[in-house]
């Protein structure tokens, strides 16, 4: 498995499964109506993006937040926007369908870059573009990451979007058959500090729910129904790694002093 984040999980497996989106196809005569349906929904997430990038801002600092600008300027996108209009009115499509066409060529645009990092951002693109696709369906909004008791997550992928949400009480780690260290998910993941992993098997997602699992963030192994001396040596591992941490969170926010003890403001 490739390391995402440091850090040690342990508990019961929880899988988050993305539903697909039926995007509808049609012919419209009334391309002016379709690019107004359009603008309302890119307001939407344009807002709903808005409120959670501040939000992660007041979680976990300024320069993590700042992923979401990446998000803005997709969705701002001149040649986007453009060639959106362009198939709602040349081509008499639907807003639906002229949006998933337009997102899906920028996507597989980024999919065939030779750089690593630049390949990433095609999750970026999915995420917005899915975002405008459940406005403009009308559709339920995206499933929030809840559980009802501490887990170890299991997803094909997680966007941005979505890392972003996950509560810290309740998810105490991650683990996706895609993805990268690069990713922004990723990013996201070690500024929350939820150990993770990526890069596992597909047919571990056929694992029965709630089946104990360990994520070992420091060594890249992930642990399927350890025995009870495996699943001990973890625990104990991970009680020492938050106190350590918590320990280290403290002194960064005790205020700094010089060895004479002078306090520096």
């Amino acid at each position: 498995a490739v390391k995402i984040c440091e850090g040690i999980a342990a508990g019961p497996i929880a899988f988050f499964h993305k539903a697909a989106i039926e995007v509808p196809r049609r012919v419209v005569e009334d391309a002016p109506a379709e690019l107004e349906r359009l603008k309302i929904a890119m307001a939407k997430v344009e807002k709903d993006i808005l409120v959670q990038r501040n939000d992660l801002e007041r979680r976990v600092g300024k320069n993590e937040a700042e992923i979401f600008d990446a998000h803005l300027l997709i969705l701002q996108d001149p040649d986007l926007q453009s060639g959106v209009k362009n198939l709602i009115h040349n081509q008499q499509l639907n807003a639906e369908a002229a949006w998933d066409d337009s997102i899906r060529q920028i996507f597989e645009s980024y999919r065939q870059l030779d750089d690593e990092y630049l390949q990433q951002r095609a999750v970026d693109v999915r995420s917005v573009g899915d975002q405008v696709l459940v406005e403009l369906l009308g559709a339920s909004s995206q499933k929030i990451l809840s559980f009802d008791q501490p887990v170890v997550l299991f997803a094909e992928d997680l966007t941005p979007f979505e890392t972003s949400q996950l509560n810290l009480e309740k998810v105490l780690g991650m683990v996706t058959v895609l993805g990268g260290p690069t990713s922004h998910s990723a990013i996201l993941a070690r500024a929350l500090g939820i150990p993770a992993l990526a890069g596992l098997a597909a047919r571990l997602q056929n694992t029965p729910e709630g089946t104990t699992v360990v994520v070992d963030g420091f060594k890249g192994i992930f642990w399927v129904d350890p025995d009870a001396q495996v699943l001990d040596d973890y625990q104990s591992q991970r009680a020492a790694w938050i106190k350590e941490r918590q320990e280290l969170l403290l002194a960064s926010a005790a205020p700094a002093q010089m060895q004479d003890g002078k306090r520096v403001e």
